[in-house]
Formats: C-alpha cells, structure tokens, sequence
C-alpha cells in the first residue's frame, strides 16, 4: 500500500482506502476485524488490483515480454 499512497495525493481518499481496508469482514452478520488482506467483493478491491496488474505489465514490457 506504500506505492498506492505515493501516488495518491488526495487526503480523502487516502482516508478513504484506509478506512475500507480495516473495515474487516461480516460473517453470520458477525464483525470480525482483520490484520491482512483486503474485503473481497468491493469496487475498491477492483482499484487496487488493477493498479498492481498496471505495473506487472509495465515491468513485463520493460524486459521484453510480449502478451495480450
């Protein structure tokens, strides 16, 4: 999450991540708070990934890789 925070300059949002990945998990619609990991299932979870996925694919590139 550092590089996401690097590269995110707006507070509120900063806030925003932070707050959705110590929301923890309902199960049974018992709150369990969690240590690792990131909620399944939600648009922020999406974010996150696609941003890990951008730059996979630009160190893939870099070292000639080609792919679809």
């Amino acid at each position: 999450m550092h590089e996401v925070f690097q590269r995110i300059v707006d507070k509120e949002i900063l806030g925003l991540i932070r707050q959705y990945l110590k929301s923890g998990v309902m199960t049974g619609g018992i709150v369990s708070l969690t240590d690792e990991g990131s909620p399944q299932r939600r648009s922020a979870e999406s974010v996150i990934i696609q941003y890990h996925t951008e730059r996979l694919d630009k160190e893939l590139e870099t070292r000639g890789h080609r792919f679809c």
